[in-house]
């Protein structure tokens, strides 16, 4: 999962305040986030943030939702696991 947070990354001093301009860190993370989404069969998922839940819910499907993922206590996960027989649902 990306260390930063988008917002975080958006953001980056110019000596004239923040500004919400593309950084390379910036498409560094949407590149890494899109291709661990594409690539990564299994998926295990501890609390998440506003921002990665929506993401993750989209990537998990109906079974589970963003507050889900962002309502995980310790030591919980929510987990997407791949097998010969397919990708779980639930």
């Amino acid at each position: 999962m990306i260390t930063k947070p988008v917002p975080a990354l958006l953001c980056t001093p110019t000596g004239h305040g923040p500004t919400n301009r593309p950084t390379p860190e910036l498409a560094q993370a949407l590149e890494l986030r899109e291709a661990t989404a594409s690539n990564a069969r299994s998926t295990v998922t501890f609390q998440t943030a506003v921002s990665d839940a929506k993401d993750l819910a989209r990537q998990f499907g109906r079974s589970v939702t963003e507050d889900d993922f962002m309502n995980l206590d310790r030591f919980e996960v929510i987990m997407r696991l791949a097998t010969t027989g397919g990708v779980s649902s639930r």
